[in-house]
């Protein structure tokens, strides 16, 4: 079965797709947070430590797979979804809305299972520092045609989306995007992310899964 994020396609009133490859900046910064240029805004309250990223890259020869230079730097970025327990998207249950998504959030904080957590209300968490691995592709294997990727944990960053596979069909009449669970709140704030994150990486693509989670899409680090 192909899965696939729902598309990014802005809404009447909002900025184009070329609007947003615009040069971002950071604006402000301070120690619980940080806003860019673009809009977007990560919480830094909730970053915890893990082990610095170290890995290698395998490229294939005659022989089977020849390890090239260890690499810090991300090779790209993989989306999850949470899989995590989710109520109607709806202002009668913003109190409980809340509550599970702070629940959410200790669950990944505790886990380091992800580099930035995106919950229902589009807010962006920083959970684990770009620098650093987050447990977030389990056993996994990955190639772009010239490197083979093991271990998506150490060259790949997560993002995550606070959502749950909804098997329903588009028109669920929950504020949310077809099938997925995704609020607009959370499309929206995918972009903008990505943006920030790039500079950060080398170009890669992917798609994997870890336990408990979903993993629906992955980007390129590039702008192409």
């Amino acid at each position: 079965m192909a899965l696939s994020l729902p598309s990014l396609t802005p809404a009447p009133g909002q900025p184009s797709v070329s609007a947003a490859l615009q040069p971002v900046w950071l604006v402000e910064q301070t120690s619980a947070f940080e806003t860019y240029s673009n809009g977007l805004r990560i919480d830094d309250r909730f970053t915890v430590s893990s082990h610095r990223r170290s890995y290698l890259a395998y490229t294939a020869d005659g022989n089977g797979l020849a390890a090239g230079p260890r690499r810090a730097s991300p090779a790209g970025i993989v989306f999850h979804t949470t899989e995590s327990l989710e109520i109607p998207f709806e202002a009668a249950l913003n109190t409980q809305l809340k509550r599970v998504g702070q629940s959410v959030l200790e669950f990944v904080v505790l886990h380091r299972a992800y580099h930035f957590l995106i919950d229902r209300f589009g807010r962006v968490y920083r959970v684990v520092a770009e620098t650093d691995v987050a447990n977030h592709a389990g056993h996994s294997v990955w190639s772009d045609g010239q490197s083979v990727y093991l271990n998506l944990n150490d060259s790949f960053l997560g993002v995550s989306f606070e959502a749950h596979t909804n098997p329903a069909p588009a028109a669920s009449g929950r504020g949310e995007t077809g099938g997925i669970g995704i609020s607009p709140a959370q499309v929206r704030a995918s972009p903008r992310s990505s943006l920030i994150l790039r500079p950060s990486c080398r170009k890669a693509r992917s798609s994997t899964r870890r336990p408990s989670a979903r993993t629906w899409a992955a980007r390129s680090c590039s702008p192409s």
